[in-house]
C-alpha cells in the first residue's frame, strides 16, 4: 500500500460503522477525495477533532483496497472564530458544502484550494458576514469557470436597466426582456440584486457592507441548485436561519 502526505481542507464527514468516520476533503495535491478515518469516533481518538469540517490539516493517507485510509492528521488552521458564531459557522459550512459539490474527484485544483482558505478567513472575521459569504461563493463560481453574467444581457450585450429582470441559468445569466422568451428556465429577480452580484464579483475582497447581502445569498442558492443537482442541506439550513433572523 502506498502512503502519501496531503494538505487538506475537511469539507464534510459522516459516520461509518461503529467507530469510523468517512470524510470528504479537498487536497492541494490530489483534488477532492473521500477518505476513511478508522476509530475517529472512539473516545480519546486523536483523529476526532482534526477531522471536523472547516479544518485545514496535513494528512497522512494510505491506499487500501478500494478506499483511502487516514493514518495521521496534523492540524494547521482551525478557524476558531467560526466555532463561536452560529451564523458565521452556517455560512462557512454552506461554502464548504459547495466546494464538496463542485470540486472534481482526484483532479488537482490548487486555485480552488487556496481560494477556500481565503474565503473561510473572510467569513471568520469580516464585519458583514453576508457580504463575505456572497463574495466567497462568487469567487468559487469564477474559479470553476461557471460565473454567470449578471449586469449585461448574455444575448444582446445590453446593460441591465430593468427591474425586475430575467435570469436564465441555461443562457448564462441576465437576459433582456426582449429575448427572455427564448429561455425556458428564465426567472424574475430584482435588478438591484443582479447589479450587486456583478459589482461584488469584480472585487478582490468582500465589500465592507452589502445592503442586499441576504437577498444575494438567497439568489446564489438558486444558482447553485441549477449547477449542483444534488442535496445541499447546509445551504438549506442557512436559508432557514436567515429567514428566522429576519423575522
Amino acid at each position: 500500500m502506498a502512503d502519501s502526505t496531503l494538505h487538506a481542507l475537511i469539507l464534510r464527514r459522516w459516520d461509518r460503522g461503529e467507530s469510523d468516520r468517512r470524510v470528504t476533503i479537498l487536497t492541494r495535491e490530489r483534488g477532492r477525495m473521500d477518505v476513511i478515518a478508522r476509530g475517529a469516533r472512539k473516545s480519546g481518538s486523536r483523529l476526532a477533532s482534526s477531522t471536523e469540517p472547516l479544518n485545514f490539516v496535513r494528512m497522512q493517507v494510505t491506499e487500501g483496497k478500494g478506499a483511502s485510509f487516514v493514518t495521521q492528521v496534523e492540524p494547521i488552521r482551525a478557524f476558531q472564530g467560526l466555532r463561536t458564531d452560529y451564523v458565521r459557522l452556517s455560512v462557512a459550512l454552506a461554502y464548504a458544502e459547495l466546494v464538496a459539490v463542485i470540486a472534481h474527484h482526484e483532479l488537482i485544483q490548487e486555485e480552488m484550494f487556496d481560494q477556500a482558505e481565503t474565503a473561510l478567513a473572510f467569513i471568520e472575521r469580516h464585519p458583514d458576514i453576508c457580504a463575505a459569504g456572497v463574495w466567497s461563493e462568487l469567487k468559487l463560481l469564477d474559479v470553476e469557470g461557471v460565473l454567470p453574467q449578471f449586469a449585461e444581457c448574455v444575448q444582446t450585450g445590453v446593460s441591465l436597466q430593468e427591474n425586475p429582470a430575467y435570469f436564465s441559468h441555461s443562457a448564462g445569466g441576465y437576459v433582456h426582456s426582449s429575448v427572455a422568451h427564448e429561455a425556458a428556465d428564465r426567472v424574475l429577480v430584482e435588478g438591484k440584486v443582479l447589479i450587486s452580484l456583478a459589482r461584488c464579483a469584480e472585487m478582490s475582497q468582500p465589500p465592507p457592507r452589502m445592503a442586499l447581502g441576504e437577498e444575494c445569498l438567497r439568489f446564489l442558492f438558486r444558482v447553485w441548485q441549477d449547477i449542483a443537482h444534488a442535496p445541499m442541506p447546509a445551504h438549506e439550513a442557512l436559508m432557514k436561519l436567515l429567514q428566522m433572523n429576519r423575522a
